[in-house]
């Protein structure tokens, strides 16, 4: 058996895959910062909530709070359609199943770095599953050892020509557009060529270069969806009244701390910790995976890679066990040259 689970719309092979996704951030552009005014129930409902997570969690406990624009976005004529979020007792079975895998797991650990603690749970993750920016994978395996997977009801043949969605790839005659999925089913595919991960490499930060240094690091904020966390940048140390302004990050763009504050809005969850983080002084600063942002389960460093960079950013288990490699910089020299 098979599960594919899609965590953003999935794109024509033959249209470009970011589409969509500009069809979407048009029609929910400005909703965190531009709203009109409630009724004074939920005005009073929303007064207390400072971030993404609280917000979220009070729309949907109250359901007169719900406003969703998407259903006006239109498709190639069509109108989109959402559908309603799990509920209470979705999610509950859910974590029901999962605890046949890992039975420590909790409603509480959902970030990455949480769930990389989880042994059992990562081990069936790497044996079992398939996992992308856009979509989540499971298939049975026919280990006759395995304890969670129940034999397969398929004939053979069947369960035998089921493979993990592929990835996108551009077509050789037509760098526009991608190659079909018949032609790529089957075969091992990379992210490499996601649209999202393209952009977010090639494009500029729009802050002037000299903000971003380790000395100016003042505080970092937390991703609600991978984890990891980011620096905050600013020019000048920030005062008290500034600082406590800040502790409330939900703020317009037209914000005063908006001209203080900075963080490099041209990384996404895929891209890996920012390497000024490791020669900040900023308390708190912790040993964390340069891909990750887990705090435990290192992996020692080759000495191929040891005796020939002086620096060497941390790299845990489950990310070496994903394919990922040591990132590190500054080549010793030897006799006045760089090592090869």
């Amino acid at each position: 058996m098979l599960i594919a689970v899609h965590t953003a719309p999935h794109h024509s092979w033959t249209n470009p895959a970011e589409r969509i996704m500009s069809i979407l951030n048009l029609g929910l552009q400005n909703v965190a910062i531009m709203r009109n005014t409630m009724s004074d129930e939920s005005e009073a409902l929303f007064d207390k909530a400072d971030t993404l997570d609280e917000i979220r969690d009070k729309a949907n406990k109250n359901s007169n709070l719900e406003m969703d624009r998407s259903e006006r976005l239109v498709l190639k004529d069509q109108y989109f359609k959402c559908y309603n979020a799990a509920s209470e007792y979705d999610i509950n079975g859910l974590f029901q199943s999962i605890s046949k895998v890992d039975p420590l797991l909790t409603h509480n650990d959902t970030t990455q770095a949480q769930l990389t603690r989880h042994n059992e749970l990562v081990s069936f993750m790497k044996t079992h599953c398939h996992e992308r920016a856009y979509s989540f994978q499971i298939k049975k395996c026919q280990d006759v050892s395995c304890n969670i997977c129940t034999p397969i009801r398929l004939p053979q043949t069947v369960f035998d020509s089921l493979h993990f969605l592929p990835d996108p790839v551009p077509a050789l005659d037509n760098p526009d557009h991608y190659t079909s999925f018949q032609a790529v089913y089957g075969k091992q595919t990379s992210e490499e060529f996601r649209p999202s991960l393209q952009l977010n490499q090639a494009n500029a930060e729009p802050v002037p270069k000299s903000v971003f240094a380790s000395g100016k690091i003042r505080d970092y904020i937390m991703c609600c969806d991978c984890g990891k966390r980011r620096c905050v940048y600013s020019d000048k140390a920030l005062s008290q009244d500034e600082i406590q302004d800040f502790n409330a990050p939900l703020f317009p763009d037209d914000h005063y701390l908006a001209e203080l504050l900075f963080v490099r809005v041209k990384i996404s969850c895929d891209t890996p910790m920012e390497i000024l983080y490791y020669s900040s002084r900023k308390s708190g600063n912790s040993n964390i995976c340069y891909h990750c942002d887990t705090d435990s389960d290192f992996v020692d460093p080759p000495d191929s890679i040891r005796t020939k960079y002086k620096i060497i950013y941390p790299l845990c288990q489950r990310c070496q066990d994903k394919g990922k490699e040591f990132n590190a910089r500054m080549e010793v020299k030897v006799n006045g040259s760089n090592s090869k």
